[in-house]
């Protein structure tokens, strides 16, 4: 993974650098990575032991193999209702697991309500090749409980400072925080920005009443130059390039969530950053047309209706969305701001077309993993197809091809709407 990740970056230099150069080519997926788990008991709530033993194929083609005592959970939200678990592993220490940078804490993503089970592997992998910083890793690999086949999951890292991850220093006056509505932990901190917008304050862990406060004034001083629009106050206190890659790829995924869940910003050295990206299973079109609540409607009719008529339904494809949540209904206001927008997508627009489409770049991503994994991912498809239908997804196809091309088929059409938008 960590292989096509980088030659994603090279060829996304290429393209802007010289468009007339030879593209670079993607290398070949590696074989599906293996994890096995054991432990005394289904996992739960909390924390229990267990033993990991993970095996994966390196860049240099040698198979490599790890077995480690660590702790797991349950993780998600909705995910704990499915059938297919989600999982968090930490281990006792630092490691590379499955080949990616070194660290403690692990997210076995379950994806039970993608049907194509690539949305966060392609999300991550555009993400990271159009330098958004602190994109998690990802790969796919199979999983085992207990010695029982439980499919196939995206292991990935959290969202979290450290090297390789979010680069900030907590302990220096930064933050990494993420946008919750509403949900409230036990041991979690949360802070009201001067607008009204609830974080969840993910990093640092340890908080004071001193700590909260430069954390509320550097928001409040922020959130005062955004509101302003004045891009001469604004670009002083946050990172406009953060903030523009971060504003195309929600607006290119279209993600349910954007603006109250897991949408994540963070500060270093006193200037605000947007991104990292988290979460997206319901983006590219996976989102119910028949959950009674207000951002469902206006996903697919652009107004806030509990219950639109069949005809007042458009295409998801179509519509602005990112530029609605959060900063963005500020900043989108401002024809400097959707300028600097329009030049990088422009910059990227060969980069986002191969998510979906062969081009200059050569085969595009979504056949990329179809070729390396189909096996898996179809068997995966038809292990949970009976599973209990989940209002907040879109209605799956019958079969495994069909859910991915109803993604493909999406993505096209969402691309060809932007470029109307971001002219």
């Amino acid at each position: 993974m960590k292989k096509l990740i980088i030659v994603l970056i090279t060829t996304l230099i290429t393209l802007c650098g010289c468009g007339q150069q030879e593209v670079a080519k993607y290398e070949e997926l590696p074989p599906m990575a293996e994890i096995e788990l054991t432990c005394d008991e289904n996992p739960g709530e909390e924390y229990i032991a267990a033993k990991v033993i993970a095996s994966w194929v390196k860049d240099d083609g040698e198979k490599s193999i790890l077995g480690s005592q660590a702790e797991i959970k349950l993780r998600g939200n909705s995910s704990k209702e499915a059938v297919k678990k989600a999982y968090n592993v930490k281990f006792e220490e630092e490691l590379s697991f499955l080949g990616m940078d070194p660290g403690k804490k692990w997210c076995l993503v379950s994806d039970p309500f993608d049907k194509s089970l690539l949305r966060p592997a392609l999300g991550f992998a555009y993400a990271k090749a159009i330098g958004i910083e602190g994109t998690p890793e990802a790969c796919l690999a199979k999983v085992y409980l207990n010695e029982e086949y439980m499919g196939v999951y995206t292991v990935t890292e959290p969202v979290e400072c450290g090297a390789g991850r979010v680069e900030i220093d907590p302990g220096n006056g930064d933050f990494l925080l993420e946008r919750n509505y509403d949900r409230v932990e036990e041991d979690k901190a949360y802070i009201e920005s001067y607008e009204g917008f609830r974080f969840e304050i993910n990093e640092p862990e340890e908080l004071d009443e001193e700590v909260l406060r430069q954390c509320g004034l550097l928001l409040q001083e922020a959130e005062e130059a955004i509101v302003s629009g004045e891009h001469g106050k604004y670009s002083k206190k946050i990172d406009i390039d953060s903030f523009v890659d971060f504003y195309i790829f929600n607006e290119l995924i279209k993600d349910i969530d954007f603006g109250e869940y897991s949408t994540r910003y963070y500060f270093k050295d006193g200037i605000m950053y947007a991104g990292p990206p988290w979460d997206l299973d319901l983006t590219m079109g996976n989102v119910s047309v028949e959950k009674d609540e207000d951002k469902y409607a206006i996903y697919f009719t652009g107004t806030i209706e509990e219950k639109p008529d069949a005809d007042d339904f458009y295409d998801s494809a179509e519509g602005e969305w990112a530029e609605y949540g959060d900063y963005y209904y500020w900043l989108c206001m401002d024809p400097w701001f959707m300028e600097k927008v329009s030049k990088r997508w422009s910059e990227i627009r060969y980069i986002t077309e191969n998510i979906a489409l062969d081009n200059q770049m050569g085969t595009n991503l979504i056949d990329r993993y179809l070729a390396a994994y189909n096996t898996e991912l179809e068997e995966d498809f038809n292990m949970y197809k009976g599973q209990l239908h989940i209002s907040e997804w879109q209605t799956p196809a019958d079969t495994y091809e069909e859910n991915v091309e109803m993604m493909r088929q999406w993505l096209v059409k969402r691309i060809e709407y932007l470029d109307t938008i971001f002219h």
